[in-house]
């Protein structure tokens, strides 16, 4: 059997069993938004996709990885996140593809509530990526330049920075030219107001995640990264 401490010092058996908890909720999180996120919610007079809070969620789980784990251990979150999150777009893909059973008379509701044009696709990916990984990088950074202080700080800048940065690729990759700057501008607007309302949310959940695991697994509490 595989010694995982050779991976890790700290790494022990149980602290591997809460990554893998947390990586289940990460990928989860993202399948899920996929299959809800084509409904739009109207929530405070804002319009926003009903998948927006499971997406919410991604963030506060990889500084949770990358304060406890490490950056690298975050990183392997966002590359496994990106494999989740293009084989349920193409898996929906194909089962709308298929051939429907004579019987089965469901094809067009089917299809009108999973389906999603090959544009809209490739900028859910292109978010994802590019605001993950910069989630990560930044928090890592300013962990580093903190010396280990201000969690607070660390998580906020890096997830309202990633947030915006979701909105924008995704924005205007699925919709850039072909609808009005206006259009676009009050697109962007909205559902950043709902990133950062929600990003506000993020500070309790991850002290509560760090102090739990750091609880449970206290001697992950002495490797500094």
């Amino acid at each position: 059997m595989a010694n995982y401490n050779t991976i890790n010092n700290s790494f022990s058996d149980k602290s591997l069993r809460t990554y893998i908890i947390l990586c289940s909720v990460f990928c989860g999180s993202l399948v899920m938004n996929t299959v809800i996120g084509t409904k739009i919610a109207h929530i405070g007079g804002l319009y926003v996709p009903a998948g927006i809070f499971l997406w919410s969620l991604t963030f506060p789980i990889t500084d949770i990885v990358s304060e406890v784990y490490g950056k690298k251990y975050a990183m392997y979150f966002v590359i496994g996140g990106a494999i989740v999150l293009l084989l349920s777009l193409t898996s929906i893909q194909f089962a709308i593809l298929l051939p429907s059973a004579p019987f089965w008379t469901k094809q067009e509701a089917y299809k009108a509530v999973l389906d999603s044009n090959t544009r809209t696709l490739f900028a859910a990916i292109c978010s994802f990526l590019i605001s993950q990984f910069a989630d990560v990088t930044i928090f890592s950074w300013l962990r580093h330049k903190t010396t280990g202080r201000f969690l607070w700080l660390r998580n906020n800048v890096s997830t309202f920075i990633s947030q915006s940065l979701a909105c924008g690729v995704f924005l205007l990759v699925a919709f850039g030219g072909t609808i009005s700057p206006e259009s676009m501008i009050k697109l962007f607007s909205t559902n950043l107001i709902a990133r950062w309302l929600l990003a506000l949310t993020d500070t309790p959940i991850v002290y509560l995640g760090v102090t739990t695991i750091y609880r449970m697994h206290p001697q992950l509490a002495n490797d500094h990264y």
